[in-house]
């Protein structure tokens, strides 16, 4: 399976002493891979997942898609066209626009990503994962922790990403749809070619749904085997 993904000596440090700290961190993801991370709170899992994003700006070492390095972006996002990403965040509610209904932000990223509006599509993942089609004319802070995690969820997928962020994002589901949400996470991955990287304390979820599982301390000075290679 090709690297779709190649992370390579990546280095960054805040001035704030208690802030994560990531060094030497070498790591690769590959095509239609689900890979999961964890390690414990502070260990730059977040960090992570946001340099590969393009929403911070690395120290040093190299981020390849395909081979080819990701440009250093400052406080733009990368170009989703030379890299379909979507980081699906941890504070659901404060990554959608209050003034805006959850439906205009989820046209808005499809405009950001250059994709057309597929009615079709939205309603397959409303039913999917079990959205309230009543949540799209209403605004982030009108909806529960759960609605509004599970909305950001479909935002992302209705972009179609190449790779696909994911930060703690079934903290606020119960057990049942914790499972049902990374079930449907992989057949999305599966059906559209995709590849996911999710951050999670919950190990046993994690172990359960990932084909691979990587402590992030261990890969700050080597690269783990994946069965993928």
């Amino acid at each position: 399976m090709d690297k779709i993904l190649e992370i390579k000596n990546l280095k960054k440090s805040f001035k704030m002493e208690d802030a994560p700290t990531i060094m030497d961190l070498n790591l690769d993801l590959y095509e239609n891979e689900f890979l999961g991370i964890i390690g414990p709170s502070g260990s730059g899992k977040t960090t992570l997942l946001r340099l590969i994003a393009g929403l911070i700006v690395l120290d040093s070492g190299e981020i390849l898609y395909k081979g080819r390095d990701l440009p250093i972006v400052g406080d733009k996002r990368r170009n989703l066209e030379d890299f379909p990403v979507q980081l699906i965040f941890q504070n659901a509610v404060s990554s959608f626009d209050s003034k805006k209904t959850i439906l205009q932000s989820f046209k808005e990223a499809l405009h950001f990503s250059k994709k057309e509006f597929n009615e079709a599509e939205l309603e397959t993942l409303i039913e999917d994962f079990e959205l309230d089609k009543g949540c799209l004319k209403k605004r982030p802070y009108e909806l529960s922790g759960g609605m509004i995690s599970r909305a950001q969820i479909i935002r992302a997928l209705l972009t179609e990403p190449k790779v696909l962020l994911a930060d703690e994002i079934t903290s606020p589901l119960d057990v049942n749809l914790k499972l049902k949400t990374t079930e449907l996470l992989d057949s999305y991955r599966k059906k559209h070619g995709m590849s996911i990287i999710l951050v999670s304390h919950d190990v046993q979820l994690l172990y359960y749904a990932c084909d691979r599982v990587v402590n992030i301390k261990d890969i700050m000075h080597k690269q783990k085997k994946s069965r993928f290679k």
